[in-house]
């Protein structure tokens, strides 16, 4: 694993990537500075070579809150309010790693501990029909609230598929005509124009056929109910 780079950007999501290689190659705490400092590219290395005339190979904790101090301008948003900001987008998946980027720069920052807390700010930040289906199970871990969103996309389907029936390119643009008056043989302006013949006015069927049966008035094409034509 190469150490990670650092140039003064994101300097939380460097630090964690940092503590990870540390962890994974047990570092000596009285070397982590020197291969941090010969990871450092572009204005963190220039900021460097300034602050290391006064402060020469100084203690991994002090260069790390000197870090901060001097790039965490350049940092993203507060990690309080960009956690607050996610919401699912487009798919679960994508919003469970936008979640757990949010929640490890808070971790970070922070060191709130309390999973009931990013289990319900999870579910706060799913479409509002996974949200009621979810709260169902009251999940008890954040991996149970993410299989429970997983799950539950399937049977609801993604955000970016909805039925046929609700997308708007399905739906005819109907602009209601205004009434209008016309003889029988003419039509309004506007439609074709051809010799339209008056329609044939059925004089009403007596009342009496209505003791005809269902087969009789079907050969006859007498209505079922009225006995009309």
């Amino acid at each position: 694993m190469d150490f990670p780079i650092f140039s003064g950007e994101n300097p939380v999501d460097w630090l964690e990537n940092c503590n990870f290689y540390f962890e994974v190659y047990q570092t000596p705490e009285m070397y982590k500075t020197r291969m941090a400092t010969m990871s450092f590219t572009g204005d963190a290395k220039e900021w460097y070579s300034f602050f290391r005339v006064e402060n020469p190979n100084p203690p991994w904790p002090v260069l790390v809150d000197e870090i901060f101090e001097r790039f965490k301008v350049r940092g993203s948003t507060n990690p309080v309010v960009q956690f607050k900001k996610v919401q699912q987008g487009t798919t679960v998946d994508e919003y469970i790693k936008e979640f757990q980027r949010a929640k490890s720069r808070l971790l970070a920052e922070t060191g709130i501990q309390n999973e009931y807390f990013f289990v319900w700010s999870f579910i706060c930040g799913l479409r509002e029909e996974l949200q009621n289906s979810i709260n169902l199970f009251k999940p008890k871990t954040l991996n149970e609230a993410f299989n429970l969103a997983l799950e539950m996309e399937i049977v609801l389907g993604s955000s970016d598929k909805k039925p046929s029936f609700l997308r708007s390119s399905t739906i005819p643009n109907y602009k209601p005509q205004a009434v209008q008056h016309y003889r029988p043989g003419q039509i309004p302006d506007g439609g074709l124009r051809r010799n339209v013949e008056a329609p044939v006015i059925n004089k009403p069927t007596p009342k009496t056929q209505n003791n005809l049966t269902l087969d009789q008035k079907r050969a006859l094409g007498l209505c079922f109910r009225c006995g009309d034509k």
